[in-house]
């Protein structure tokens, strides 16, 4: 609160009280009040338990304030801490992604002749397959045409028998 002098006046921030001194004039020193009226002199010292009052419940709010901020810092000093802690899991996450991938990267080069190989030996299958499959077709080609010569020459030998008996009955029957 401020108070403010003035011609004949005493103001509390809003309030204002009228005293008995005039504009240019010096506060008496010693006590003011006692020139008084009681009606001013109450009226002042009703202002002042007024402004005492709101004093102490600033005082009180100042206080609860400052605990407020006690307990904020406190939150935030607790929070600090388990930014630390999430840094550390992260750092640590980090080396372990990092541990993993320098395995997979040597783990990839164990086994890429290995893989290598392998295709190599399924290109090579696959080639003596192709040509393993071609021979057996050429030798089916070659077994279609002897069975169809083995029926072709059958069927003659069929024609040539049938001629054999009939010339055998003919002369058996002369």
């Amino acid at each position: 609160m401020i108070i403010e002098l003035s011609s004949g006046y005493l103001e509390f921030g809003e309030r204002t009280v009228s005293v008995p001194f005039g504009r240019g004039q010096k506060m008496p020193s010693g006590d003011i009040t006692k020139d008084l009226p009681n009606d001013q002199l109450a009226r002042i010292l009703s202002e002042i338990t007024g402004l005492r009052s709101e004093v102490t419940e600033l005082r009180g709010e100042v206080t609860e304030l400052r605990g407020e901020v006690t307990e904020l810092r406190g939150e935030v000093t607790e929070l600090r801490g388990e930014v630390t802690e999430l840094r550390g899991a992260v750092t640590e996450l980090r080396a372990e992604v990092r541990a993993l991938d320098g395995k997979v990267d040597s783990r990839l080069k164990e086994t890429r002749p290995i893989w290598e190989s392998a295709l190599e030996q399924l290109k090579e299958l696959r080639d003596d397959m192709d040509k393993g499959f071609r021979d057996i077709g050429y030798k089916m080609d070659v077994l279609a045409k002897d069975v169809l010569q083995v029926r072709a020459d059958q069927r003659d030998l069929r024609t040539d028998q049938r001629d054999v008996e009939d010339r055998l009955r003919r002369l058996e029957s002369r």
